[in-house]
């Protein structure tokens, strides 16, 4: 169930509700190899393949941006199957404290990076 919809960033004035359903199944098969540092700290850079697969349905979404009424009867993706390439790596600093760094091309085009602080 949809609660609102944006257009070109900004909120529709009005919004009639409507469902969007998206699925997604993702496969990876994932290598690395640790490299030790000094005093307890690592760096492991990794590299993978994985399938991808995607829908994306949605219908009877009525809104009004600007004041203009428009809606959309029915949106539908047809499922959608992707090679996935990924590189990525962790270093952990101290036992506390690590980060990762990821990249993912060919079925989709995506860039990560994330502290973990451990208590």
């Amino acid at each position: 169930e949809l609660d609102s919809v944006r257009q070109d960033g900004f909120a529709a004035d009005t919004f009639s509700g409507g469902n969007a359903e998206i699925e997604e199944f993702q496969l990876m098969f994932i290598a690395g190899s640790k490299y030790m540092l000094e005093a307890g700290a690592y760096f492991l850079p990794y590299m993978g393949l994985g399938y991808n697969r995607y829908s994306f349905h949605a219908e009877s979404i009525a809104y009004s941006p600007g004041g203009i009424p428009l809606s959309i009867g029915e949106i539908k993706l047809e499922e959608e199957d992707g090679l996935l390439v990924l590189v990525g790596c962790d270093v952990r600093y101290t036992e506390s404290l690590s980060i990762n760094l990821e990249a993912r091309f060919a079925g989709e085009k995506a860039f990560s990076g994330g502290f973990i602080f451990r208590f």
